[in-house]
């Protein structure tokens, strides 16, 4: 009796190792590489930097680039004004950015989600003491 127990818990658990989560299951669709319209909004939801940056995708789901943004509103929004390059990564259907790669301090980072062609999501400038400021982001494939 307490093999026939053992085989069958065996079994139960040969069969949910082998089960795979629906979000552990790969991207069947992927930002797409190129150039993205880009709007930061602060908190009340109004645009503060807009502009452009470049994608492109690595094997194992390096994403680098570049940008280039200016401040469209009033209030802080960190060293995401101007010119630079960027890296980051891509899992599944998130993508997160570093604005200011080699940076130890006074960085940006974007966290988003792939939705459609749109990528959506929060920035935030973090500074020494931790985050200073942040807002959301929308970005479009640019035709």
């Amino acid at each position: 009796m307490r093999t026939k127990f053992n085989n069958i818990l065996m079994l139960i658990v040969a069969v949910l190792l082998g089960c795979k989560h629906p979000s552990d299951q790969a991207v069947t669709e992927a930002p797409p590489p190129g150039l993205y319209s880009y709007t930061g909004f602060d908190t009340q939801g109004k645009p503060v930097v807009v502009g452009t940056f470049s994608l492109a995708f690595g094997k194992d789901g390096a994403v680098s680039g570049e940008w280039v943004f200016e401040k469209s509103g009033s209030g802080e929004v960190g060293p995401q004004v101007g010119t630079g390059r960027l890296e980051g990564r891509l899992e599944k259907n998130e993508i997160k950015i570093n604005l200011n790669p080699g940076w130890a301090d006074n960085n940006v980072f974007l966290d988003g989600k792939f939705e459609g062609g749109t990528i959506k999501g929060k920035w935030t400038w973090v500074t020494f003491r931790g985050p200073t400021t942040e807002g959301t982001f929308e970005a479009t494939p640019k035709q």
